[in-house]
C-alpha cells in the first residue's frame, strides 16, 4: 500500500492512499482459516484492511481527505472506495469540531456509506451526530450531550455481519430510522487521580424508532436510565459499582444491567477497567458509552489531543 500525506498551508493538509491485495497462488480452504473470527473463502488474508473486512478475497481501495485547522476550530474530510471479490464499498465522512471557551467543545459528525455485495444485494447507512462536551477545569461537575440520527436500509439478500453493521432482514428487506439522545453528567469529589476520589455519573439515553420489515411497520419509543459510581484507591487504581434499566415503552418491557468493575491508569489519560454484569441486555445504540451485556468484559479509553500527541513525540506545546 502507499501513504502520502501532503501540507499545502498553514492550515490546510490533504492526504491520500492505495491499498491492494492480490492472490499469487492458491487460496484458503473452507475451515481452514487461522483467525477463529474471520470468514472464511478464496483469496489472500488481505493485510490491515483483510483483517477489518475479513478475509473477502482480492480487493483494491483508495482514499482522499483533507484537513483544515483554525485556531477555534477544525475540519476534515474523507472518501473512500474499496472493491474486492465479495463486495464494494463507498464511504464519505466529514466532522467538525469548534471550541466554545475553556472546557466547552461542540462537535459534528456525519457519515454515508454504501455496500454492495457480489450476489447484488445493496446496504446503505446514514449516521449524523451533534455532540457538546462541558468540563470547566475549575469544577467538580462535567456534562457530555450527544444527538443522533441514524438511518438504514437493506436488501432482502445482505449478509448478517456485513461491515456496516446493518442487520439482515431475515430474508426481506428492512428500513429504519432512530432518533437517539444521550445525556451524562457526572460529579467528583476531586480532581482527577486524587486519593480516595469518588465518582458519580447518572445517564439517561432515549430513541424514537421507526423500522419497516417487508410489509410490516414497527414504531416505538425505548428508554436507559443508569447509572456510575467509583471511587479512586490511590493515583492508579478505582473501583466500582454501574447499573442500567432499559425500558420499552411501547410493549411495557423492562431489562435490567449492572455489576462491579475494577480499573487501572498505567498511563497518562489512560485508563482500563474489567468487570462483571450480573445481568445484562443488548442494544446497539447505547453500547458504545457503556458495557450492558451480562458476563465478564474489558474496556479500555484514551483521551487524545495536542498536548498528548506532542508529549508521545517528544515535543514541547
Amino acid at each position: 500500500g502507499l501513504i502520502q500525506s501532503l501540507p499545502i498551508s498553514e492550515r490546510w493538509t490533504i492526504d491520500a492512499t492505495f491499498d491492494a491485495s492480490t492472490t499469487v497462488r492458491g487460496k484458503i480452504p473452507a475451515g481452514g482459516v487461522v483467525q477463529p473470527f474471520q470468514t472464511s473463502g478464496s483469496g489472500s488474508v488481505g493485510g490491515a484492511l483483510g483483517s477489518l473486512y475479513g478475509n473477502d478475497g482480492d480487493y483494491k481501495a483508495v482514499t482522499l481527505g483533507a484537513n483544515y485547522r483554525a485556531d477555534l476550530w477544525s475540519w476534515n474530510g474523507r472518501v473512500e472506495y474499496r472493491k474486492s471479490d465479495q463486495n464494494s464499498r463507498f464511504n464519505i465522512t466529514t466532522n467538525v469540531v469548534r471550541a466554545l471557551g475553556e472546557g466547552k467543545t461542540l462537535a459534528g459528525t456525519v457519515r454515508y456509506s454504501t455496500l454492495g455485495q457480489a450476489t447484488g444485494a445493496q446496504a446503505k447507512s446514514l449516521t449524523s451526530s451533534v455532540a457538546l462536551a462541558w468540563r470547566p477545569l475549575d469544577s467538580h461537575w462535567s456534562l457530555l450531550e450527544r444527538f443522533e440520527l441514524r438511518k438504514e436500509s437493506a436488501d432482502s439478500g445482505i449478509t448478517g455481519g456485513n461491515v456496516l453493521g446493518v442487520p439482515a432482514g431475515n430474508g426481506v428487506g428492512q428500513r429504519t430510522l432512530r432518533l437517539i439522545n444521550n445525556l451524562a453528567v457526572n460529579y467528583r469529589t476531586g480532581p482527577e487521580g486524587a486519593r480516595h476520589a469518588v465518582e458519580a455519573t447518572v445517564y439517561y439515553g432515549a430513541k424514537w424508532v421507526r423500522g419497516s420489515y417487508g410489509a410490516d411497520d414497527y414504531a416505538g419509543y425505548i428508554d436507559v436510565t443508569g447509572f456510575d459510581l467509583r471511587m479512586d484507591l490511590g493515583k492508579r487504581f478505582d473501583v466500582g459499582v454501574q447499573g442500567s434499566v432499559q425500558h420499552a415503552w411501547n410493549r411495557g418491557a423492562f431489562a435490567f444491567s449492572g455489576g462491579p468493575s475494577a480499573g487501572v491508569s498505567p498511563a497518562p489519560n489512560v485508563w482500563i477497567s474489567a468487570g462483571y454484569n450480573i445481568a445484562g441486555y443488548r442494544d446497539r445504540d447505547f453500547e458504545d458509552d457503556r458495557y450492558t451485556r451480562r458476563g465478564p468484559y474489558v474496556t479500555m479509553r484514551m483521551k487524545f489531543d495536542r498536548g498528548t500527541v506532542a508529549g508521545l513525540l517528544g515535543k514541547g506545546r
